[in-house]
């Protein structure tokens, strides 16, 4: 199975007996049969497209019974334009999706990744889509709602799900050994009786706080920490002629291979050559252990009829890691009926597949008795709801609530730093949106401080800060109130989750560390924030001025100057920095760090440096010209670099990974002819300098 694909383009599992004339949530026509089936315009969005973007997108579906050619047909978000956006080319067959991303990039070919030329408004819009003779063939009537975090919005369609894996289902295990047949194991007709049994999800939480263990099922700690990195996993299902379609939601940790019924289909974070000894090529960040990774299966990709076999080779990144993860939901989708046709949230976002459960309506938000901040000791928070008769699911490490979480009955004990989230949960009436609360622990005493600069507060739960990779935490911001003096027993101005590194390389070892910091919602997608008044941006640094810098101010005076003279620089504010990763300890006086420089990161943007946005279909002139920000440092963690006009370069902007070979040609070729115009005998000649 490819997981990253051009478009999304799927094929249903529908019947063709399709009901038309709906009109719950469409103006249709009798005789048309593309219609608009989803749309998703809010954060929490699961798609990213090539540019590494996660842009908005429309699901179009074909209802009908013959194959639809695509030229001509097109979306808007104007009811006054005719025409809109309309695709060059394609052809949608009967039972298929197709997602075009609404990104505003403009992209027609249906060979290629889809992109209109508008956006879609979360805050709600006109959408419609226009067939070739110019007749509105489906549409939002009048327009579709406000949209809201983590939901997607559409048609409600008659589907049926069997849930085939899940906590009581029985999985096999084992730790290989070099006696072991290296690929047997992942066929169907392996002999796995004497493997270990156990139900459910595997793997083991040896840290403090742990943060996966609501996850495991079956704990094998015992077994595996400081044995082996590598274990072998059998899942076995069974399909009947009607479920055609398997959904897999997978969180692991660190890496992964998928085999289905002895065939390759999934593989991250793993070696080319896998064997025994295979340990994982790097740690997953716990934001995206959490995050559920979904995988759907067609007969096509080789799902079978009848009795099929689920082989995972688990990979942590060392035997005597602290955490090991495989967490398996899957589901089989039985084939539709029919299209029912209501509005409806869909908690689920499923692009490319059929609209399962939803809510006509989305509850209200839970409300807490103590809002984010920095408090002393042990408290006690309270959730509460506007549904009386409602239900109010919970998490405390960090993950997003879903049916399987746990149940708020009693007021909560909070005696650490700690993300809580929770939401409404009314069974088939849907989920409610996720609220979401900051708590930071700390001794009473640190009520007394006081600063006539900024207090930031970090901290990583537990967790060390290293330049190795990204550490999941909390951030809060203490800003001077009326009296001029930020106090830490007062609400911070900013609180946010986020990860955090340690940044600089010959400075990394000294006392006084600097960070990079990354602010993001809780869905691990970048959040853009004001910080103590600068212009909103996901990323920030904490320099920290030390040895040649005594006086704190060199580098930010220079900036300030710079940007007083209308040449960007970053720019700046003073702070006082408090840094707690001791597991299990609350912020001390112990935890202070030092006076900082919070400054932003050099990146693309509007208000950071407005180059022109790059694209991975920019490869011909004018567009390959760029914008590109390079820098002469040491190379980010797996780049390589490049060489151009005698330099040796590093990407910015677009990160090396992003950047396309056309790009990187350009870029030689331009900055050697830069360089043999300077060097030349005549670099003052109009033409040939």
């Amino acid at each position: 199975m490819q997981e990253k694909r051009n478009h999304i383009r799927s094929k249903g599992v529908f019947g063709l007996g399709v009901a038309f004339g709906m009109c719950l949530l469409f103006c249709l026509e009798l005789r048309a049969t593309l219609v608009i089936s989803e749309i998703m315009a809010t954060r929490g969005n699961p798609l990213v497209d090539l540019d590494q973007d996660r842009s908005d997108w429309i699901e179009l579906f074909n209802t009908g019974n013959e194959p639809v050619a695509l030229a001509g047909w097109g979306l808007t978000d104007q009811k006054e334009v005719a025409g809109g956006w309309q695709f060059s080319n394609g052809t949608l067959d009967p039972g298929e999706f197709l997602v075009v991303f609404a990104s505003g990039k403009d992209c027609r070919d249906a060979d290629e990744e889809l992109h209109t030329d508008f956006k879609l408004r979360g805050s709600g819009e006109s959408l419609q889509l226009i067939d070739p003779q110019g007749a509105v063939r489906s549409s939002f009537d009048p327009m579709f709602p406000s949209q809201f975090a983590g939901f997607s919005y559409g048609r409600s369609m008659n589907t049926r799900m069997t849930p085939v894996i899940d906590p009581s289902t029985e999985v096999r295990y084992w730790i290989p050994s070099a006696e072991d047949d290296p690929t047997a194991w992942r066929r169907s007709g392996f002999d796995d009786g004497e493997w270990i049994v156990g139900l459910g999800s595997l793997g083991f939480d040896r840290a403090t706080p742990p943060t996966l263990a609501t996850l495991i099922d079956s704990e094998f700690g015992e077994t595996v920490l400081g044995a082996s990195s590598t274990v072998l996993v059998r899942y076995r299902i069974v399909t009947s002629g009607d479920q055609k379609l398997l959904r897999l939601r997978l969180r692991y940790d660190d890496g992964l291979v998928f085999y289905l019924n002895g065939r390759e289909v999934f593989r991250d974070n793993a070696p080319s050559r896998l064997d025994y000894r295979s340990r994982a090529t790097g740690l997953r960040p716990t934001e995206e252990v959490l995050d559920s990774k979904t995988l759907v299966f067609r007969q096509s990709d080789g799902l079978r009829s009848g009795e099929n076999f689920l082989a995972f080779q688990m990979l942590n990144v060392r035997s005597n890691d602290r955490d090991f993860l495989l967490s398996v939901q899957a589901d089989l989708i039985e084939q539709l009926d029919n299209l029912q046709g209501d509005a409806r949230h869909f908690d689920q976002p499923s692009p490319g597949l059929p609209n399962e459960g939803g809510s006509f309506t989305i509850l209200s938000p839970i409300q807490a008795s103590l809002p984010s901040g920095l408090y002393p000791g042990v408290m006690e928070v309270k959730l509460s709801s506007e549904m009386p008769a409602g239900m109010i699911r919970y998490t405390i490490d960090g993950s997003i609530p879903d049916s399987r979480s746990p149940l708020y009955e009693t007021p909560l004990s909070i005696s650490n730093a700690t993300i809580l989230r929770a939401r409404s949960d009314l069974g088939e009436m849907g989920l409610g949106p996720i609220s979401t609360w900051h708590y930071t622990t700390a001794e009473r005493s640190l009520g007394m401080f006081s600063s006539n600069l900024p207090v930031v507060v970090v901290d990583s739960f537990g967790r060390g800060i290293s330049s190795a990779s990204r550490t999941r935490g909390i951030i809060q911001i203490f800003e001077p109130g009326e009296s001029g003096r930020a106090r830490l027993d007062e609400a911070p101005t900013l609180s946010e989750e986020g990860t955090f590194k340690v940044r600089g390389s010959s400075t990394e070892g000294r006392p006084k560390k600097a960070y990079n910091f990354e602010l993001q919602d809780m869905h691990g997608d970048d959040l853009d924030r004001e910080v103590l008044g600068m212009p909103a941006d996901s990323d920030w640094i904490l320099y920290a001025p030390y040895n040649f810098d005594r006086a704190l101010i060199r580098n930010a005076f220079m900036y300030a100057v710079s940007n007083q003279l209308g040449m960007y620089a970053v720019r700046t504010r003073f702070c006082e920095v408090y840094v707690n990763s001791r597991r299990g300890r609350n912020l001390t006086q112990s935890s202070y760090v030092g006076v900082y420089v919070l400054m932003e990161k050099i990146k693309r943007g509007a208000d950071r440096v407005p180059v022109e946005k790059l694209l991975s279909k920019h490869t011909g002139r004018p567009d390959v010209s760029g914008g590109y920000i390079l820098k002469i440092d040491r190379l980010d963690p797996g780049d390589s670099g490049f060489s151009g006009g005698g330099q040796s370069l590093a990407h910015v902007y677009p990160k090396e990974e992003n950047r396309t070979a056309a790009q990187l040609s350009f870029l030689r070729n331009h900055l050697d002819a830069f360089d043999r115009a300077v060097r030349g005998r005549t670099p003052t000649d109009p033409i040939r300098g």
